[in-house]
């Protein structure tokens, strides 16, 4: 189901995509790569904000959950949005 979901998310426009992918990680709210790809698709629309706040939001639960962190490549994600952020910079990242 979450491969159907991600895939649809692959074809579809910024906004639709991102709600495919929230219902993936509503699935399976750990599954980092859905997440990613939902962060991916918020900062192409522009929405660096909200995917920092999707970040911490899975940080958190991942924490809870699992009692871990998310991976360097995730973390790297977020640190180039918030670089960016910090240049000024608006194009995806």
């Amino acid at each position: 189901v979450i491969a159907a979901l991600r895939a649809a998310a692959d074809r579809a426009d910024g906004a639709r995509a991102e709600r495919w992918l929230e219902a993936a990680l509503a699935i399976d709210p750990c599954d980092e790569a859905v997440c990613r790809q939902l962060l991916a698709c918020l900062v192409a629309q522009g929405l660096r904000a909200r995917a920092q706040a999707r970040y911490a939001a899975f940080a958190r639960r991942v924490q809870e959950e699992l009692g871990l962190e998310p991976s360097p490549e995730l973390r790297g994600f977020l640190g180039r949005i918030v670089a960016d952020d910090h240049q000024g910079r608006t194009d995806p990242v």
